[in-house]
């Protein structure tokens, strides 16, 4: 077995910079940039839940949509409503299925309501769109109420009145 020995001898002090200071700066640098990465990481998994949340639930009323549907036929055939053969042709019943509506824009929507309803107040505003479904039943819709009023406002479709209320502008009402 060998053993390797090695023997420094420093007969003069070496005049070395203290990097320790550059060390420690290099490490909090590090640091940052892994907590910054640790938040976009995690920025980027809620964005892709609620992306993920909102097409399970199209899906879900997708399905309920054509359970509906079976479960109409399936009332239809136990009552012999699909039998044709004595009666003429099929019996007449009249059936309500509710039919999911695509909202129209956020914008025309808040256009429309101040036309019809006069001024109103952004939380007026946020809370009328949000009970015709516009952002789900968890609530919400501050920043997009916002942003969507600060697009009609820029273009001159809304005002923004002195008594803090948003007005529709003539121009609007005129075409509605």
């Amino acid at each position: 077995m060998y053993t390797l020995a090695m023997t420094v001898t420093v007969r003069k002090p070496l005049d070395f910079r203290d990097i320790r200071t550059d060390i420690r700066a290099r490490i909090r640098s590090l640091e940052d940039t892994s907590q910054r990465q640790q938040a976009e990481f995690v920025k980027a998994q809620e964005k892709a839940a609620a992306e993920h949340r909102q097409i399970m639930e199209g899906f879900k009323s997708a399905i309920d949509s054509y359970k509906r549907m079976l479960d109409l036929e399936e009332a239809m055939a136990s009552h012999n409503m699909l039998d044709t053969r004595d009666k003429g042709g099929p019996a007449q019943t009249e059936v309500k299925i509710p039919v999911p509506v695509a909202l129209p824009p956020l914008a025309d929507f808040f256009v429309s309501k101040l036309a019809q309803n006069g001024p109103l107040t952004k939380e007026e505003l946020r809370e009328a769109a949000q009970a015709v479904g516009y952002f789900g039943e968890a609530g919400g819709g501050g920043r997009a109420t916002h942003a969507t009023l600060e697009n009609i406002k820029r273009s001159k479709r809304v005002v923004l009145g002195d008594d803090g209320k948003f007005h529709a502008s003539e121009m609007e009402k005129a075409l509605l």
